[in-house]
């Protein structure tokens, strides 16, 4: 732990100056991260938060709180507060939603990067709407090679230019189901807005139940903004915590005999809070919170039909193409640069062989080239901001190597 201890401090030490703009906005945010048993990428947290204005509020979930040496860490750092709360998921972020003292909160997954160019635009949105419930912005996901050297990116969800504009709550949470993109789940909040969705969900069995209630609270107290810039950096390094539990879908959730009773306390809960906000009354409240997760799943069914899954699930994994049997020994045998140089070739033949869904960006060179306008405007900046974050990975993967 000393090596990761070292690289912390260097890396806030080398870290690029906000500009005052950025510094301002991100003084009035508080960036929630719940974790379990992944101490290692808590490090990484405060490396990339520690000694900025923006409060980082650690909830460690892990049977064991952090060695003493990892507190002492955090403690250099007056904006970071680590709290050992051994308690489940929903538990964490009504405590965490008690403990938010500035305007705005954002929920950040342990090994994932927020940008705050990007948080700062989004806050500066809802200064300047005093409509919006919450913003978020652009988002791209990351896949380190395997020695960690390279990344290699992809298209995020597609939020460029969605921007929500009705009035009515219950049009926004129906147009919100119909197109479900998970855009509230990481956006920059309202506290108050937070503490009522975030802060409030149950412990449901289905896990994607705790994201849909806190989505239709969102919805239900303002639209959402959406911005240009790159807000949001998805891990691909780790498995869900709660791989198991993720494998029981919302559809087989909403539609099993077995789960009724907490079907129906799900959308009692629902519908109150729906009432509480003047969204609907009564029995319209419940049919409206029915409407909606049902437009959600036909959504849903209708993306898996068209994708060839069946019930929720991929289908199984045939025989390797060959395209793909050269890629994966060429992320086993060749150095991580020549790999990544290799995969943005093969991935140039599959757009040529129309084989490509046009997610896989490729390394940082070819993002510029590939990014889709619907997703974000690829400029310099953003190169050299994937390119500091590659670097960021890059050494985090070596000093837990060395540790």
């Amino acid at each position: 732990m000393i090596e990761l201890v070292d690289w912390c401090r260097s890396e806030v030490a080398r870290r690029p100056s906000l500009t005052n703009s950025q510094a301002e906005a991100l003084r009035r945010l508080v960036i929630v991260t719940p974790t379990r048993n992944r101490t290692d990428f808590l490090v990484r947290q405060a490396a990339f938060w520690g000694d900025t204005p923006a409060r980082l509020l650690i909830m460690d979930g892990s049977d064991k709180a952090v060695s003493s040496q990892l507190e002492g860490l955090f403690g250099e750092y007056s904006n970071i507060e680590y709290r050992h709360e051994p308690a489940g998921w929903s538990a964490r972020l009504e405590m965490a939603g008690g403990a938010i003292d500035r305007p705005y909160a954002v929920l950040c997954g342990d090994d994932e990067f927020l940008m705050p160019a990007g948080l700062a635009s989004a806050i500066g949105l809802l200064d300047r709407e005093h409509s919006m419930a919450g913003c978020i912005g652009q988002a791209l996901g990351f896949y380190p090679t395997r020695r960690h050297r390279r990344l290699r990116f992809a298209e995020g969800y597609d939020y460029l230019r969605i921007r929500s504009t009705a009035t009515d709550g219950g049009e926004r949470i129906l147009a919100s189901m119909a197109e479900y993109d998970a855009a509230t789940c990481y956006a920059v909040l309202r506290s108050d807005v937070w503490r009522e969705s975030w802060g409030s969900v149950y412990d449901w069995s289905c896990p994607s139940a705790n994201e849909v209630q806190q989505a239709l609270a969102v919805h239900a107290r303002g639209c959402l903004g959406v911005v240009d810039d790159l807000y949001w950096l998805r891990s691909m390094e780790n498995s869900p915590v709660n791989r198991i539990e993720r494998r029981f879908t919302l559809i087989d959730w909403w539609r099993s005999d077995e789960h009724e009773a907490e079907r129906e306390g799900f959308v009692d809960c629902i519908a109150r809070d729906l009432e509480a906000e003047g969204v609907a009354l009564g029995a319209d409240a419940r049919r409206l919170v029915i409407q909606a997760v049902g437009v959600l799943v036909e959504a849903i069914d209708l993306r898996n039909e068209t994708a060839g899954w069946s019930g929720g699930r991929p289908p199984e994994r045939g025989r390797p193409r060959p395209l793909e049997m050269i890629r994966d020994l060429s992320n086993r045998f060749l150095p991580d640069v020549v790999h990544v140089a290799l995969g943005d070739i093969l991935e140039s033949f599959r757009r040529l062989a129309g084989r490509s869904s046009k997610r896989r960006l490729g390394g940082i060179r070819r993002v510029e080239r590939w990014c889709s306008e619907r997703l974000l405007t690829a400029t310099p900046e953003i190169s050299e901001i994937l390119g500091q974050v590659e670097r960021t990975v890059k050494t985090f993967h070596r000093a837990r190597v060395s540790d």
